[in-house]
């Protein structure tokens, strides 16, 4: 009763987006770990540092999961929807080094401005985070409710099949936070 109909999707078009999404997880966790020691070495390793990267990690799957919903109710071709969002966060992964280099100038000059007011220096480190972390995250968010609405069409067996996939997602997340560290 967990497994997918073969009704809503071909088995190996299922096959394929059930691997996918586990790779996703793993990437997105992995993102997560290696984009939380980048960030490390530009705020420092602090509680109060690594928290703010991850409130903003958790800001932007939430807004991400809202903005997917919405999408994918109006969407045409959600399967193409979400290999779109999956290279986008690629791409962006693959963008990340570059686009903190950037970053690392601005925050050595708010930290010369602030180094004194630990308020000021919390948010100046929020917002830099915000603005590097907020579309990846939100790109992530977005994945699991158009996967989830192109795999399911059916509303009266929606919620244990998204939770089968959100089960596989989650797995791949715990597989990824592992291989990163």
């Amino acid at each position: 009763s967990t497994r997918f109909s073969s009704t809503a999707l071909p088995a190996r078009r299922l096959v394929v987006l059930t691997l996918a999404f586990l790779l996703s997880g793993m990437c997105a966790l992995a993102y997560q770990v290696v984009w939380a020691r980048m960030l490390s070495l530009v705020f420092g390793s602090t509680n109060q540092a690594i928290s703010t990267v991850l409130a903003v990690f958790m800001l932007g799957l939430t807004l991400g999961s809202h903005s997917g919903a919405k999408l994918s109710k109006r969407g045409k071709n959600l399967g193409v929807m979400y290999g779109v969002l999956e290279i986008a966060l690629g791409c962006y992964a693959l963008a990340f080094p570059f686009i903190l280099s950037s970053a690392e100038s601005i925050h050595a000059a708010m930290f010369s401005a602030s180094y004194d007011s630990g308020v000021s220096l919390a948010l100046y480190r929020f917002f830099i985070a915000l603005a590097l972390l907020i579309i990846p995250t939100s790109i992530m968010g977005a994945t699991l409710p158009v996967l989830a609405q192109y795999v399911e069409k059916d509303a009266g067996r929606a919620g244990s099949r998204i939770g089968v996939l959100y089960a596989i997602n989650t797995f791949g997340a715990a597989l990824g936070s592992f291989s990163s560290a």
